[in-house]
């Protein structure tokens, strides 16, 4: 296949899995519809509120495949039509964007945490460790998701180039830190007001 061919290809493919919406779908089968529940959010933390810990991390660890697995399979396939190692990481930001902006939700989506920890699993498995410790810490203390994930985004670029990625790598997280930051950013102006729902309480 011509290579610019292929990476189309891949990067749509790449796009319709992140675009998959597993929190409505999760939901669905138990007749919620998490779009008019809690925070109407599709992702892990919400369907955690609304149906329990065992949906949310059903929710939490399908949303983090569906970003794990552009970034590692599809290179893997690509390889020979297009010979380069780095390819991963365009494919799991075609992922992010799926989720973020997907065809079936009528072109939104979620906050993108868990798929773009997903691409960093895949690509550069010690920065994602970092920034699961750094949101684990911070939720711990504060119980705040929202604040966990977003520090937890912007420590991912400032660590790849510090342990020596690629640049397109740095950048690449530079900008999923930018959008998760943005797709939050109802949850800082809650966190300014004081009115963020803390873990383990139900959202407003």
């Amino acid at each position: 296949m011509n290579p610019i061919a292929a990476a189309v290809l891949g990067g749509f493919i790449a796009y319709l899995t992140g675009a998959l919406p597993f929190g409505k779908w999760v939901a669905a089968a138990k007749g919620v519809d998490i779009l008019k529940e809690g925070s109407g959010n599709i992702g892990a933390t919400n369907v955690w509120r609304i149906l329990g810990w065992k949906l949310g991390l059903v929710v939490l660890l399908l949303d983090t495949f569906k970003g794990f697995a552009p970034s590692y399979f599809l290179p893997l396939l690509a390889d020979r039509a297009l010979g380069d190692p780095t390819l991963g990481i365009g494919f799991g930001a075609c992922a992010v964007i799926g989720h973020s902006v997907s065809p079936f939700l009528g072109f939104k989506g979620g906050k993108s945490v868990a798929t773009a920890l997903g691409v960093m699993l895949a690509i550069t498995p010690e920065v994602a460790g970092i920034s699961l410790g750094i949101f684990l810490a911070v939720l711990l203390l504060t119980r705040y998701v929202s604040l966990g994930s977003m520090l937890g985004a912007i420590a991912a670029p400032i660590f790849a180039a510090v342990f020596g990625y690629p640049t397109v790598v740095v950048v690449v997280y530079s900008l999923l830190a930018a959008l998760i930051v943005f797709r939050h950013r109802a949850n800082i102006k809650r966190l300014l007001s004081g009115d963020e729902p803390k873990f383990g309480g139900k959202a407003k």
